[in-house]
């Protein structure tokens, strides 16, 4: 069949018009707020999928906004999922657009409801309701606080700590008479205005995210890396996460971070990020774990309302509070002051936990507490509640279990006694120890005599002088024409092996006194080539394929050479040590080694290496490295390695 002309011009028409449809965003208002007060921000807000407007394309900022649109802006910030513990309500009709929203908000306790079942969905939201739910959404804390409205008689019990709060936060103001009008409607433009208030900005689509936030910030989706920036208020990593993964890396976080998302793919902080205190508090049975790097500085409480997995290997906290949360894993070598339980849980210490004072309340009756794989230990434990079970698996001294004497149901230990992991005494428990490591030199054999490194306050200062032709470790110089034979550490406590890591995806054991050759170097990087080029395989998005390929060339080039080197020859001649130096720095300055090393500056730090001076004549590094036992028990100790080229 053919067309007139008249006939493919009508239709051609409903096709450019059916795209326009399709690509013009939801959000896009007519202009019925261009003159608005609250203009930039009902545009900001709209442009971040919060705002939407009617059918007839308006936004109306000057009407009243209702309790299911209030519910509906909430949702969409936080990204709102669950609805397991969702109230039903008898004027809320599935088939309506605010059905699925309303079920969100009162399956995670944020809007108040009525006595009579209903939650009003279509009826004006009042000033104090608006408050309320903003505070709850936001966990907004509500301590001693108090308003001072002229009207303050007429807000209501249950919103009264709500507004408090939010008014000693800044986040909210009175009206100019001094009153707050509690029971007064509220416009859409000024619930608006509450959300930007409380909100400085919020990521909700997947990326990395690198600009200092003035305030709190929520993140709702998965796949967001946040890098070297600085968030002044509180960090909300959201419900809208899912099951997914968000990184911090070198992030210095100056509230709170809740913790509302996220699953065992992993909450990141790595870095040298810098955090106070953490509330877990994720909608669900399913656990959340938060995986802390070696340099993350973490020095608020941890909060746990729900079941997580904290893991850290040299993490150390002042706080950890259980409370809500059914399950808990604290795991690898961290350090925690004390654990307050609040409420009945299973909390397992797990590869070398080590605890100062745990205490269990006394609504934490059948608390059970465990440990698993390498020992960990607990100093001393007061006991509050009825009930208590100590499984095996960690350390503890009998002694030093303080029981109440409002306990009815002493705690329960272990038939064969105890402590376990490291073995119990008679009386309940192991006795908990934490032996100190002291590396107190390196031995080098150069030239058939032995060279003394000594610690210098566990830093180890390198200087490769390229024009004197020596290198100069704490002091102690070696020039090109000596050979170094082998190495050898000295510890002071008479431990036999250590291990010695930057990262957990890459740690070596050493054992003290013994003489490592070259050939015994070379078989180690040979162990832990898979590792090295998995690590190397998580800055690949950063490299882009062209350098990361260059990277892989690199990294199979050296180990090549070094096993070559190894196979030739029994000793490491210094001048060989120079020579790479010297081919290392000037590949540095022909390969736009600066704009490299700014693609991976974050995860190198994750590592605990920095850079500096690239392209120059004098190049230099920073990098931590971390001794511990191979046995759990033992501190950890952090050395610093400078190295310098000129």
């Amino acid at each position: 069949m053919r067309l007139n002309l008249r006939l493919k011009k009508a239709l051609a028409m409903v096709a450019v018009s059916a795209v326009a449809v399709t690509t013009v965003p939801a959000t896009v208002f007519a202009a019925d707020y261009d003159t608005h007060w609250a203009k930039e921000m009902i545009e900001k807000w709209s442009e971040k999928e919060v705002l939407k407007g009617y059918e007839d394309g308006t936004f109306r900022p000057n009407g009243a906004v209702t309790r299911g649109e209030l519910a509906a802006m909430i949702v969409r910030v936080f990204g709102l999922t669950d609805t397991s513990s969702a109230a039903k309500y008898t004027d809320v009709e599935n088939t309506k657009w605010y059905a699925a929203d309303i079920q969100k908000v009162s399956s995670a306790g944020i809007m108040n409801d009525y006595a009579d079942g209903t939650f009003k969905p279509e009826a004006q939201a009042t000033r104090e309701e608006a408050a309320y739910a903003i505070a709850k959404a936001y966990q907004v804390a509500t301590n001693d606080e108090t308003s001072s409205f002229t009207d303050q008689a007429q807000i209501a019990d249950w919103a009264e700590a709500e507004i408090a709060a939010l008014v000693a936060g800044g986040f909210l103001n009175g009206n100019p008479d001094g009153s707050f009008r509690p029971q007064a409607t509220l416009t859409r433009a000024e619930a608006v205005t509450m959300v930007h208030k409380i909100t400085a900005d919020l990521v909700n689509v997947a990326g990395v995210y690198s600009q200092d936030t003035e305030g709190n910030l929520v993140v709702n989706t998965t796949g967001v890396e946040l890098s070297d920036m600085t968030i002044t208020g509180n960090l909300y990593l959201a419900e809208g996460i899912g099951e997914g993964e968000v990184k911090l890396n070198n992030v210095t976080v100056l509230g709170d971070i809740i913790v509302e998302g996220g699953s065992v793919n992993t909450i990141k902080v790595e870095g040298q990020s810098k955090v106070n205190n953490i509330i877990v508090d994720k909608a669900g049975k399913n656990p959340v774990r938060v995986l802390f790097g070696n340099l993350v500085e973490a020095k608020g409480t941890v909060t746990l309302k729900s079941n997580a997995t904290i893991e850290g290997n040299v993490l150390a906290l002042t706080k950890v509070v259980v409370d809500g949360a059914k399950e808990v894993q604290l795991v690898g070598g961290m350090k925690i002051e004390e654990i307050v339980v609040n409420q009945t849980t299973e909390l397992a210490l797990v590869d070398g936990v080590t605890v100062q004072t745990a205490t269990i309340n006394e609504k934490a009756e059948g608390t059970l507490l465990r440990g698993r794989g390498a020992a960990s230990s607990v100093k001393y434990i007061n006991v509050n509640a009825n009930g208590l079970e100590l499984k095996k698996g960690f350390k503890y001294n009998k002694d030093n279990v303080k029981v109440a004497a409002t306990v009815t149901t002493t705690p329960k230990f272990p038939e064969s006694g105890g402590g376990g992991g490291g073995g119990g005494s008679s009386s309940g428990g192991g006795t908990v120890t934490e032996k100190a490591i002291t590396i107190e030199s390196f031995i080098v054999n150069v030239n058939g005599t032995y060279k003394e490194i000594k610690n210098t306050n566990n830093t180890f200062n390198v200087v490769v002088n390229a024009k004197a032709n020596t290198v100069t470790v704490n002091g102690t110089e070696f020039k090109g024409t000596d050979k170094i034979a082998s190495i050898s550490a000295k510890e002071a406590n008479g431990l036999k092996t250590v291990k010695v890591y930057a990262t957990d995806k890459l740690a070596q054991n050493i054992e003290m006194g013994t003489a490592y050759t070259v050939k015994n170097l070379a078989d180690m990087v040979n162990a832990k080539q898979a590792d090295l080029f998995n690590i190397l395989s998580t800055v690949e998005g950063q490299l882009g394929e062209d350098y990361y390929a260059k990277a892989v060339a690199l990294l199979t080039n050296a180990i090549g050479d070094l096993n070559d080197y190894a196979n030739a020859n029994k000793e490491v001649s210094v001048d060989y040590m120079m020579g790479r130096a010297e081919r290392v720095r000037a590949k540095l300055a022909q390969n736009n080694a600066a704009d490299l090393y700014a693609k991976v500056e974050g995860a190198l730090k994750t590592y605990g290496v920095e850079l500096f001076g690239l392209e120059t004549e004098t190049p230099s590094l920073t990098a931590k490295v971390f001794v511990t036992g191979v046995e759990s028990g033992y501190e950890v100790d952090t050395f610093t390695v400078n190295l310098e080229y000129k």
